[in-house]
């Protein structure tokens, strides 16, 4: 069965997909960063990445759990630099990132 773990610093629904294992943490968490045409664009919305770890801790591969076509490249970016540490093997542990963008 695959453990899921989220990071959430706001409410999200997305918690209904988390079995905590074991404790994992980012130790470097990057924002996207995103032009200003498309922040005065937007009144706000969520990206929400599924990231699966190497045994190093850093992001192997990504998924879109929730898109918006606009920002997720920049959603993306962010999440690939994204580096975690935690209690026993996170090697293969998935991780739900959501990113809220705000105007």
């Amino acid at each position: 069965m695959s453990q899921y773990h989220l990071l959430e610093w706001e409410p999200s629904n997305y918690g209904l997909l988390i079995n905590y294992i074991h404790d994992i943490y980012a130790v470097r968490k990057v924002w996207p960063d995103y032009p200003n045409s498309i922040q005065n664009n937007i009144s706000s919305d969520t990206v929400v990445i599924k990231v699966t770890l190497n045994a190093q801790g850093r992001v192997r591969n990504t998924q879109l759990v929730k898109s918006n076509p606009i920002l997720d490249e920049y959603a993306i970016a962010a999440a690939k630099q994204w580096v975690f540490n935690g209690t026993g093997r996170i090697e293969g542990t998935k991780v739900i990132i959501p990113f809220n963008f705000k105007n």
